[in-house]
């Protein structure tokens, strides 16, 4: 039995700044890149993190830059647990070395976040 298991690491984005105090939950508000992603021990850095964004909004949605799409969606919180719905994307076709569908469906399994300075990691 193969067990696949991914952190998406995510970064501020440089433009952006966050107040630990404006919001119960560390994240939002803030446009976060995906900077990495670690499978068992071993980690690799993503290309192009700029193509490879995401923003919750304090209403409970976000809003995606998935390579050359883009998608939006709802995310539920409730401790340190977070589940995400992609409720609606563009379907342009990405170049050859987009990492659009791998992103998509990290995300949609995520459980879990936790805040470590200007990372987060889901």
């Amino acid at each position: 039995m193969l067990i696949t298991i991914n952190v998406l690491l995510f970064s501020l984005n440089g433009c952006s700044t966050i107040d630990a105090h404006s919001s119960s939950r560390e994240f939002t508000g803030v446009l976060w890149e995906w900077v990495e992603v670690v499978d068992h021990d071993k980690s690799q850095a993503v290309k192009n993190p700029e193509r490879y964004q995401i923003n919750f909004n304090e209403d409970d949605k976000l809003n995606l830059r998935v390579d050359c799409n883009r998608a939006m969606g709802n995310y539920h919180v409730k401790g340190n647990q977070l589940s995400i719905q992609i409720s609606i994307s563009t379907r342009a076709f990405c170049p050859p070395d987009s990492k659009d569908q791998f992103f998509l469906n990290a995300l949609d399994r995520i459980t879990t976040f936790k805040r470590q300075g200007d990372l987060l990691l889901l």
